[in-house]
């Protein structure tokens, strides 16, 4: 929920049965905006990271992190690697920035990043983030 606005943030979590016997965990969040400090901000991503730290297999996340600040992006980086995940960096970079600072983002783990881009297109607020992915051999996480 954010603080000021009382309205709804979300991560949508799916699940999909991969040929190789393994699940996939795709997760879409939109992140906290509109908070003084970091605390609902790491709140949303500790529940996440409940979740995700009991996962299995390949998990891609991604969506609009609201990373507006440094403060933020530190948070981020931070979780993503508590969970093993590798940032996608893009050929062509076209998110939207705030502040200099992107505010979309996209981890992934357990899978190989064949190509990933990040267009410009006037069908959102938001360039879409897309990225190709192979599967690897399995691992223990």
């Amino acid at each position: 929920m954010e603080p000021w606005l009382r309205l709804p943030k979300s991560a949508l979590l799916s699940q999909f049965s991969l040929s190789n016997g393994q699940t996939l965990a795709v997760v879409n969040l939109h992140g906290v905006n509109f908070a003084i400090g970091l605390n609902e901000y790491k709140q949303q991503l500790d529940s996440l990271k409940a979740v995700l730290e009991q996962h299995q297999g390949p998990i891609i996340l991604a969506g609009d992190f609201n990373t507006w600040r440094k403060a933020r992006i530190k948070v981020v980086r931070a979780f993503a690697h508590s969970l093993g995940l590798k940032e996608v960096h893009y050929h062509n970079d076209q998110r939207v920035r705030v502040l200099g600072k992107p505010l979309d983002h996209l981890y992934y783990r357990d899978l190989r990043l064949v190509k990933a881009e990040a267009p410009k297109t006037d069908a959102s607020d938001h360039n879409p983030l897309l990225a190709t992915f192979k599967l690897v051999s399995p691992t223990v996480h």
